[in-house]
């Protein structure tokens, strides 16, 4: 029986699975169907991004990376944006969120100087309940 069972579990969750991502891509601010007025907070936000690593660049040349706070000449962040910098120094990484985006759009980048676009992953994180 078990054997039988799993065709349609299969099936079950290939639909589930592609009726959850069509529903993901619709709501999406930054997705295919982005518009105009967002693409353009997103290019925002993307320069934004290269100017803080290109700044960390020049303090490093000095000394070591920099808190957020004492970068200089930074464009301001796109509104509906929030932007998290952390150093020890030696190394950094950023984040500059889209807090309006239901898809929860994100930024990020690190001392390497590549700058990532993305979404937090869809696949359940943290331990369940055997009851759950």
């Amino acid at each position: 029986m078990r054997n039988r069972m799993l065709p349609l579990v299969l099936l079950f969750l290939t639909q589930g699975g592609f009726s959850f991502a069509q529903v993901f891509e619709q709501n999406c601010l930054h997705g295919r169907s982005e518009q105009p007025t967002q693409r353009a907070r997103r290019q925002v936000a993307l320069q934004l991004g290269d100017q803080i690593n290109m700044a960390e660049a020049s303090a490093k040349l000095t000394s070591r990376y920099r808190p957020l706070s004492e970068l200089r000449n930074l464009p301001s962040t796109p509104p509906g944006f929030d932007v998290r910098l952390f150093t020890d120094g030696a190394t950094y990484t950023f984040s500059i969120r889209d807090g309006v985006d239901p898809c929860h759009y994100a930024i990020f980048s690190d001392e390497t100087g590549l700058v990532y676009e993305g979404y937090p992953s869809t696949r359940s994180v943290g331990p369940k309940l055997l009851s759950q």
